[in-house]
């Protein structure tokens, strides 16, 4: 029953779903052992992602290390997305993600 009024809630509204990842996050390592001295740490990491699925604006909020920030950057503009979607349309949210290095 709960199943049947969901599906019809769908079929009226439109689908909601999150971003998926399609192209993942991948950091260098030859560039963050050259960069950074301390090897171990956290990088947390807020952006957007627009209604193609595409990285906008990123803030880094926490860093170990100052220097890794460009390193940080550059790999998340490499990921993809798939859009969020509400109520059956493409929109733009903001994504968190924490990175430990290791």
């Amino acid at each position: 029953m709960l199943l049947n009024i969901l599906l019809a809630a769908n079929t009226m509204f439109g689908v909601t779903r999150e971003p998926s990842i399609i192209e993942k996050f991948h950091l260098d390592e030859y560039e963050v052992r050259h960069t950074v001295m301390e090897s171990r740490g956290k990088v947390n990491v807020e952006f957007t992602i627009d209604e193609k699925g595409k990285v906008g604006k990123i803030n880094v909020v926490d860093t170990f290390d100052i220097r890794l920030n460009p390193i940080v950057r550059k790999a998340i503009r490499k990921m993809t997305f798939s859009p969020a979607y509400q109520n059956g349309r493409p929109v733009k949210v903001r994504y968190s993600l924490p990175i430990v290095v290791k």
